[in-house]
């Protein structure tokens, strides 16, 4: 009898172990990750901006953060409580206690988080989705209403593939103290009908979902929505960006981009993936 308890409280033990193991897992792998919420259309998923609201969104770092509709909660801590199968349960505190559980079914394979009838995608992965604003505003003029209509037409016109690829710029680094410095990372993602300019570092962090406008030889980049991070660009009505090919090298000129060794609007090299 005796072996059998101890058999039993080690099984006990072990079982408590590897609950522990995965619930820490689990939190490792959430923290730092943004969620956005995602629903289909025509089989395929879209973010969609209801003109009454914003995409709801979970953040999870040290502070868990819910946007629901234009409103934010925040919990200055969480936790997962428990871990059965691949649902997760995560508690959070609100002063004074902890009190709420959540429940999200979590697909790391595919990047989604589930939470009951609503999907959502790791913001990193969810760049390659479109994204649909929902018209809110009606116009009673003709000529505004044409004005609206050749704005629309200009924004969803298909992007020209030799502008097609990803495109990268590396400030030069901003020193932090005697011994560390860091640079600002730019990324341009450019598809046939979606664009991503991006920009990451040195007191800089956004990811802005934009659209083109194309001339002969330049396409002027403009500020559609930021996905990510700070809406640096939000009240930009110019083009944040004009990209423009030299021989077989790419320049970006952009009053976005900031770097200690050049201008504003001076155009930079800007690299090109193969």
């Amino acid at each position: 009898m005796e072996m059998i308890r101890l058999f039993f409280l080690f099984f006990l033990f072990t079982l408590h172990s590897c609950s522990k193991k995965m619930t820490t897992d689990y939190e490792s792998y959430l923290k730092g990750k943004t969620y956005l919420q995602v629903i289909k259309k025509s089989g395929d998923y879209i973010f969609f901006d209801p003109c009454d609201s914003n995409i709801l969104k979970y953040k999870f770092g040290d502070t868990f953060y819910i946007n629901v509709g234009q409103d934010e909660i925040k919990y200055p801590k969480w936790q997962i409580k428990r871990v059965i199968n691949d649902s997760i349960y995560i508690e959070v505190y609100k002063e004074p206690k902890w009190e709420e559980i959540l429940k999200f079914r979590l697909d790391t394979i595919n990047k989604f988080l589930y939470n009951r009838n609503n999907v959502f995608i790791d913001s990193i992965v969810g760049v390659d989705i479109p994204y649909t604003k929902e018209p809110c505003e009606n116009c009673w003029d003709k000529e505004l209403c044409d004005e609206w209509a050749k704005q629309e037409k200009e924004k969803t016109n298909i992007i020209d593939t030799k502008w097609h690829g990803k495109y990268s710029y590396k400030t030069t680094p901003y020193k932090l103290d005697s011994l560390s410095s860091i640079p600002i990372f730019y990324d341009l993602n450019i598809k046939k009908d979606s664009i991503l300019f991006s920009g990451q570092g040195y007191k800089t962090d956004f990811y802005d979902l934009c659209f083109a406008r194309q001339n002969v030889d330049t396409l002027e980049i403009y500020y559609s929505k930021t996905i990510e991070g700070t809406n640096y660009n939000k009240d930009e009505k110019a083009s944040i960006a004009k990209l423009y090919k030299n021989g077989d090298n790419f320049f970006i000129i952009s009053s976005v981009i900031e770097d200690g060794k050049i201008k504003k609007d001076i155009p930079v090299l800007i690299k090109k993936e193969k």
